[in-house]
């Protein structure tokens, strides 16, 4: 529930922030970065159910990196009338990913995620 809520915070908060001030993120129309939020919010929680543990802090930042990186890039690019530069993407992924090191050093530290059937 914590992952949700700082989630459902981080990442809608980076994403508009890159959108407004870079003109490296950009979207054509205002449900596409809410669509974008979504998918990066639902993939991060699933990549943490299924891998956090105490022993893969480092896997679980990396794959989160690359699969925000991936939506950034790819998918936002197929939206009509977005575009996400390579670097915007680059550096908005890198940007979650210290938020989600940060998140899971928490979650590892507080016993949150040896709770999990994963």
């Amino acid at each position: 529930m914590i992952s949700l809520i700082v989630k459902i915070v981080t990442v809608p908060i980076v994403l508009l922030l890159a959108m407004f001030m870079s003109d490296n993120v950009n979207y054509g129309a205002m449900w596409q970065p809410f669509l974008i939020i979504l998918l990066l919010i639902g993939s991060g929680l699933a990549l943490e159910y299924a891998i956090l543990n105490s022993k893969t802090l480092w896997t679980s930042v990396a794959l989160d990196l690359i699969t925000a990186f991936l939506i950034l890039y790819f998918i936002s690019n197929m939206l009509v009338d977005a575009y996400v530069s390579f670097g915007g993407a680059l550096v908005v992924s890198i940007i979650l990913g210290v938020c989600e090191y940060m998140l899971h050093l928490f979650l590892i530290r507080s016993k949150n995620v040896d709770k999990a059937p994963a």
